[in-house]
């Protein structure tokens, strides 16, 4: 089985686009923020200077794996699979995160009631479109055939 380096460039590309995007956007109304100076005033993007970084990095690692599948690489599989490990990761403690704080409304401990929309954010939804880059790329051999020396390699 071929392994589709197409296939593998536009996830990368399309995933390291808007994590490095919204990475960027979040450190720099982060670094903002903390000078008093408000660009984004919604529950979306959380103004988190860490946060953001944590999405640039992702981003680049779906850029490497990019990068390594324009170059044909067999390591551009590696790097999608584990940018998208790392974004379902975090996807996953936003998940925790909203129900922590849906428990700490039943408990009676938040003023102003709980929204959902409150606790949907870019990290939440980046997070669990990883899963899409994940579903699309698991199918991947882990074996396949060298067109060039005829051995079966990793």
């Amino acid at each position: 089985m071929k392994i589709n380096y197409n296939m593998i460039g536009g996830i990368s590309l399309i995933f390291a686009i808007s994590f490095l995007l919204i990475g960027i956007i979040e450190a720099l109304s982060g670094l903002l923020n903390i000078l008093c100076i408000t660009i984004i005033n919604n529950t979306l993007f959380t103004a988190d200077i860490f946060g953001g970084i944590t999405l640039a990095t992702i981003g680049s690692i779906y850029l490497i794996g990019f990068l390594k599948s324009v170059e044909k690489d067999v390591g551009s599989v590696s790097y999608v699979y584990v940018g998208s490990l790392i974004g379902i990761a975090i996807g996953i403690l936003y998940i925790l995160l909203m129900g922590a704080n849906i428990m700490e409304y039943l408990l009676g401990n938040m003023e102003g009631g709980w929204n959902i929309l409150d606790d949907i954010t870019v990290y939440l939804i980046l997070g669990l479109s990883s899963t899409i880059s994940y579903l699309a790329i698991r199918n991947i051999p882990k074996y396949y055939k060298n067109e060039n020396n005829n051995k079966d390699e990793f």
